[in-house]
């Protein structure tokens, strides 16, 4: 997961709902409550997704092999490194 895209998003949902709450009750104490409860919510999921991710992805991952950086020639895959010859 992208740390500086969740940061983003998550501004970007914060500002969104303090702007919706200011308009709707004109209150700044309402905003500033409604705003720091969206961003403990924003939190943990981010925490569950993270945690989701390196739970499940280990065991994705524990009983395979990845042999796909050789062919069956043996040779080395010079491609896929980014570096063009």
């Amino acid at each position: 997961m992208y740390f500086p895209r969740f940061l983003v998003g998550a501004t970007t949902t914060m500002l969104v709902v303090a702007g919706w709450v200011y308009h709707a009750t004109g209150s700044i104490w309402r905003t500033t409550g409604w705003t720091v409860l969206i961003a403990i919510i924003l939190q943990l999921g981010y925490f569950a997704a993270v945690a989701g991710l390196i739970y499940f992805g280990a065991f994705k991952g524990a009983g395979t092999s990845d042999t796909s950086t050789s062919d069956e020639s043996g040779s080395l895959p010079i491609g896929r490194d980014g570096i063009s010859l």
